[in-house]
């Protein structure tokens, strides 16, 4: 159950509805029968790569705006929440009456296992909780948004086996209340790409192949590290002689300005061709941008392990990832990448810089042991270990009836 996968039978782009494909899919190609009950703008049933969905209106609701006038418009989020979660199990709980599911795959996103059905197994997983995303995004912390966290946290932490790609989210939550819940690190599969190339904007870009650049691809803003890159891409472009590359939604501040404008004004005004930025793209047009790279950069202020990283590394490419991206399990600090301080723009800056002045045998090394490293997150090796995880939550359960 997932409050996004499909919309208008098309990908979501965003991480969870990626990973919610990758998983299902993966699920299917092991023998499992796989349905996803997801949130979206209309209600239809379907069937997209050879997963059967269920979409839900959960937005639009005419209880919803009841709700919100009543409330004054202080807790639209809250109430948006609850409401999707009460009707995505009402829907879940029809299926069941026919389908009669083993286990329920929940997303921590939005508190969607809120109203879950106790009578089938469930397990939980963490893709982001937005009390921390909000605190390091610098948001303040509205009546709606404290009661949105606390929505999250109590559906979350209600579960007996909570699993998530990142150990940085696990430590966080295992903190707040220690030994009532079991946690599982369980990160995110290689994802399916190599029949999804499309060269055609890299060879406008650079039809020759000769230009060395960096690159950021993935949403810009505060909480990916924005703050991070107004201030390196400058010195990465003027100090070390490398072209910048960056793809991506780029949000508008409160100002209106967007962040990759103010980014691209901090460049030295004779230096700001070595700046190249392109709009969202199909990750298959990103392909060949991280193919010819001279690295990734991940800076953000915290993150559940991107998608970004091990798509970049399974290409062999170095990753200067922000040591609050929860990937400690994957990258060891100058053994397969690199891990920078949290927000510290000269750790980035110094280790980029040996990085592109390091000799040839020294980067083969690197990135041997980058590639050796991807096996590890191959699709078969994770689904067997997610397939052990769901027989643990059955057992659990009929042990608890």
């Amino acid at each position: 159950m997932t409050p996004e996968f499909l919309t208008d039978g098309e990908i979501h782009p965003g991480g969870l509805a990626t990973y919610t494909l990758k998983t299902a899919l993966g699920l299917i190609e092991k023998g499992v029968e796989v349905q996803v009950v997801q949130g979206s703008s209309t209600c239809s049933d379907g069937i997209f790569q050879g997963i059967r969905y269920h979409m839900v209106k959960t937005k639009n609701r005419p209880v919803q705006t009841f709700l919100k006038n009543i409330t004054f418009g202080r807790l639209n989020r809250t109430i948006e929440w609850i409401t999707q979660s009460f009707l995505l199990n009402q829907k879940l709980k029809k299926l069941h009456k026919k389908e009669k599911f083993s286990i329920v795959h929940y997303s921590s996103y939005k508190a969607v296992g809120l109203f879950r059905i106790k009578k089938v197994p469930g397990i939980v997983r963490i893709s982001s909780l937005q009390r921390w995303w909000d605190l390091f995004e610098g948001r303040g912390l509205s009546k709606d948004r404290q009661c949105s966290h606390g929505l999250e946290l109590f559906t979350t932490e209600r579960f007996r086996h909570i699993f998530g790609p990142g150990d940085l989210i696990l430590r966080l939550l295992r903190r707040r209340k220690p030994g009532k819940s079991t946690y599982h690190l369980l990160q995110t599969s290689v994802p399916r790409t190599d029949s999804l190339k499309d060269s055609s904007l890299y060879r406008e870009f650079d039809p020759k192949k000769e230009k060395r650049y960096l690159l950021y691809f993935g949403t810009l803003s505060e909480l990916k590290g924005f703050s991070v890159l107004k201030q390196l891409v400058p010195e990465i472009i003027e100090n070390l002689k490398v072209e910048f590359v960056l793809i991506g939604k780029s949000n508008i501040n409160p100002d209106g300005t967007t962040a990759r404008a103010l980014i691209q004004n901090a460049v030295h005004e004779n230096m700001r061709s070595d700046f190249h930025y392109f709009d969202s793209q199909p990750f298959s047009k990103i392909i060949p941008f991280i193919e010819n790279c001279q690295g990734v950069i991940i800076p953000s202020r915290i993150d559940n392990f991107p998608n970004t990283a091990i798509e970049a590394m399974k290409y062999g490419k170095v990753v200067f990832a922000s040591d609050r991206a929860s990937l400690g399990s994957l990258i060891k600090d100058g053994y397969n990448g690199y891990l920078c301080r949290y927000n510290r723009v000269s750790d980035y800056y110094q280790k980029i810089k040996n990085w592109l002045n390091s000799d040839e045998s020294y980067k083969y090394e690197i990135e041997k042991n980058i590639l050796q490293t991807i096996p590890s997150l191959a699709s078969d090796k994770i689904m067997d270990e997610l397939l052990s995880l769901y027989e643990l939550a059955i057992n659990d359960a009929k042990t608890k009836s």
